[in-house]
């Protein structure tokens, strides 16, 4: 038995009790994708259900999985950092991480995600300037910002269109989110960018919290220790539940 979730349904699945966890003894693989998925929270997923989980990237543009981490992929050695990855490209897909001027960046580096492969669109129907702007020889320009390690592991680091500026510095809300994820008492988070005369963007952050006891200055203390400063969200709102798609991704844009 298999299902496919997202991982914010499935960080769900660490409430249920005993009795509750005990009906999905027969769940043999779950997939997930469509957003990051938190390491500590995978960890505390596979501790709860065992190793059943498999990343899955993947677009419209692409009619297929473009990048995927499997069950053995999670056991690569005691280094956990691979798994904050989409996993390595599936056979016959080629990934390029590019620049803004479509050349590759170095290993490590981030950039810009390139899919080629025969599963590839050819374009957007009736779009012929989107088609030219986002397909270049052969590849879909995603628009995921991503790296890859020097395992082969691609990092998913977020949206380009969702990057903050603050003072000058890049800021993905993907790694204050999955920094937040990991603090006792926080369920989930979504973070985007607000003007700010001083440093014109700010980072502002919301959160859905499961103890009550947590303040807005615990969450800035507990991102200080562990973000560089200019990182730190400027502020908190604390909400009942984030918004989300029909299959459960969190709209930033309706945060923003």
């Amino acid at each position: 038995v298999y299902k496919r979730q997202v991982p914010t349904l499935l960080y769900r699945l660490l409430d249920m009790n005993a009795t509750s966890r005990k009906r999905l003894d027969s769940l043999e693989t779950m997939f997930y994708g469509a957003a990051p998925m938190s390491p500590s929270k995978l960890a505390e997923l596979q501790a709860a259900f065992g190793n059943i989980f498999v990343q899955a990237y993947g677009s419209t543009e692409h009619l297929g999985v473009a990048l995927s981490m499997s069950k053995g992929d999670h056991l690569v050695d005691a280094d956990d950092s691979h798994l904050a990855s989409a996993g390595r490209p599936a056979p016959g897909v080629e990934v390029e991480i590019m620049d803004d001027d479509g050349q590759p960046v170095a290993r490590g580096e981030t950039g810009e995600i390139w899919l080629r492969s025969r599963a590839i669109v050819k374009g957007y129907f009736g779009s012929p300037q989107l088609t030219a702007a986002e397909f270049h020889d052969g590849f879909w320009k995603s628009g995921d910002m991503g790296r890859i390690d020097e395992r082969g592991f691609f990092h998913i680091v977020d949206r380009k269109k969702d990057m903050i500026l603050v003072s000058g510095f890049n800021v993905f809300p993907n790694e204050i989110e999955e920094a937040v994820a990991a603090m006792p008492g926080v369920i989930e988070s979504a973070c985007v960018g607000v003007p700010s005369e001083a440093s014109g963007e700010a980072v502002k952050l919301f959160v859905v919290k499961s103890d009550d006891g947590v303040s807005e200055e615990d969450v800035r203390s507990f991102c200080r220790e562990r973000l560089a400063a200019y990182k730190v969200p400027r502020q908190v709102v604390f909400l009942p539940e984030l918004p989300k798609s029909a299959v459960g991704k969190i709209l930033r844009r309706e945060l923003k």
